[in-house]
């Protein structure tokens, strides 16, 4: 295999982390892509935010779709070390944006814990890859 299909596959595993945890977490898919396409320069998943849904209901409920939102996002380069293991340690920067979304749902958490947060303007959702409009990697 080439380096550009071992690329794709990468992409693959990625997207499938992300969706299968999502689909696991009754977090509903519009559509997942493993590879790029026509409309996608990337795989990608859209899907609707747990977070999101939750946002006008109790503590103890958004708090909870805030961790599955959490789960979803951090699936995808999970799946992706695990299946496609790199020979090199280094983070690849395409997850650089499952990590900060995970990181601002965590700061919304502890936030909301304490008792503020309840109106912080986040981009909620999945993840997606930074050249989708989608609001979820």
């Amino acid at each position: 295999m080439d380096s550009r299909g071992k690329r794709e596959l990468a992409k693959a595993y990625h997207e499938a982390g992300h969706a299968v945890v999502a689909r696991t977490l009754g977090i509903t898919l519009s559509y997942v892509t493993m590879l790029s396409t026509d409309d996608m320069p990337a795989g990608g998943a859209l899907g609707n935010s747990a977070s999101w849904l939750a946002r006008d209901t109790d503590q103890a409920t958004r708090l909870a779709a805030i961790e599955k939102d959490m789960e979803a996002c951090l699936a995808g380069p999970h799946a992706q070390k695990r299946y496609q293991p790199r020979k090199n340690k280094r983070t690849p920067n395409e997850w650089a944006s499952d990590f900060n979304l995970a990181k601002s749902l965590t700061t919304k958490a502890v936030l909301i814990t304490n008792g503020r947060g309840a109106d912080i303007p986040m981009r909620e959702g999945l993840c997606v890859p930074k050249t989708s409009s989608a609001l979820i990697s």
